[in-house]
């Protein structure tokens, strides 16, 4: 029970304050910047707007973290207005904003996934309580880190073919040294597709027959991995993985924690 209070605690208070003190307190250099970062933080505030265990906590909290994005949005757009559109041009401006457009991209993903999950051609399952043997729960995780980790994956294919930086990831440790760029990066390609294997085969997508024990103790070193990726964001010194990459490791690795409690 501790572990799903923690999950809800950082799901629904920590990670979306973050968010919403970013966007008010932030000091962006232009009005793209801007733009780019009010997106993500809305698309990511209206996605646990949807998809958030409410129920726990409270259904009328969500709408006042709605009230405070409104505005966190007007009081920055004001400190903003008179910035120019853009500072650098081109794959200047790429280079700069990658790991923001990024990060927009992944929770754009999420909320899509949720929207979708408003409309289906299934016959509906019509639940007549009480419930009978046993408790039941819907919970969601799979999907969620399924679409996350083909993101990532493309990401490492960016950075390989060098349209994203290489100084926004690893800690900034490989730029300027080719033969560990390469290396790194095809390592993190490997890694990144293997995990979407054991998350897909935990998820049923692909039959795991008489691995599907491996396949669980597989899931709870995903969570390892990511909270240790998490960790490494933390004290990497880059700004992209430490304001960036570190709330969206956490946010996978409740997800990975979700998954792996799931018989």
């Amino acid at each position: 029970m501790w572990i799903q209070i923690i999950i809800l605690f950082v799901r629904l208070l920590i990670l979306p304050g973050y968010f919403i003190y970013e966007l008010w307190k932030g000091q962006e250099t232009s009005k793209f910047k801007w733009l780019i970062k009010a997106l993500y933080s809305s698309a990511f505030l209206l996605y646990i707007f949807m998809a958030g265990r409410w129920d726990w906590l409270s259904y009328y909290l969500r709408f006042v973290w709605i009230i405070f994005l409104v505005l966190a949005l007007f009081i920055s757009y004001r400190r903003v207005h008179t910035l120019p559109l853009f500072v650098n041009q081109g794959q200047s401006l790429w280079r700069t904003m990658s790991g923001e457009l990024v990060t927009l991209l992944l929770f754009l993903v999420f909320l899509i996934v949720t929207i979708r999950g408003y409309f289906y051609a299934e016959e509906p399952v019509r639940l007549t309580f009480p419930l009978r043997d046993g408790w039941y729960y819907v919970g969601q995780g799979g999907n969620i880190l399924l679409v996350a980790l083909g993101l990532l994956f493309l990401f490492h294919i960016l950075v390989l073919l060098r349209v994203i930086p290489a100084d926004i990831v690893w800690g900034g440790r490989i730029q300027g040294v080719p033969a560990n760029f390469i290396v790194l990066e095809t390592i993190a390609l490997l890694v990144t597709l293997l995990f979407m294997l054991i998350v897909a085969a935990k998820v049923g997508y692909i039959q795991a027959g008489k691995f599907s024990g491996a396949v669980n103790i597989a899931v709870w070193f995903i969570f390892i991995f990511l909270v240790l990726n998490t960790l490494g964001n933390l004290v990497s010194g880059v700004s992209f993985e430490n304001l960036i990459g570190a709330p969206i490791t956490i946010l996978l690795a409740f997800c990975a924690l979700r998954l792996s409690i799931e018989k």
